[in-house]
């Protein structure tokens, strides 16, 4: 921020947070693993003056949720799936102004789920 509180960098956020975590669970279940994790970002924006008008290119806060599930049956076997951005939220990747082209937004992966096996020689 400036001497009068306003934000030098609006394209970068003011909060970033990231939290991840697994446990095995114990006992008859130890072969299961569960993990899951969130990422939250505050907002970001650029303005910038085309025609003389300002344009304000923006991307609210948001928070994704991402969950795994594996299960190893043996040291050699993994078994996993992975959910990443399990409430499908709608969301930019990254955001710019240019003054040829305009607002320019790269939307973020939605939800998606992916399967693998991996097994050790």
């Amino acid at each position: 921020h400036n001497n009068i509180g306003e934000r030098l960098d609006t394209g970068v956020p003011e909060s970033l947070f990231k939290f991840n975590t697994s446990y095995r669970l114990p006992g008859e279940l130890k072969h299961w693993k569960i993990a899951g994790g969130i990422h939250y970002q505050s907002d970001i924006f650029y303005d910038i003056a085309i025609d003389g008008n300002t344009v304000r290119n923006s991307q609210d806060a948001y928070a994704l949720v991402n969950l795994m599930v594996a299960y190893q049956p043996t040291d050699k076997l993994t078994i996993q799936l992975n959910v990443d951005n399990v409430f499908d939220k709608k969301y930019y990747s990254a955001i710019s102004n240019d003054v040829t082209y305009g607002a320019l937004e790269m939307y973020g992966e939605p939800r998606n789920l992916m399967l693998s096996v991996k097994y050790k020689l």
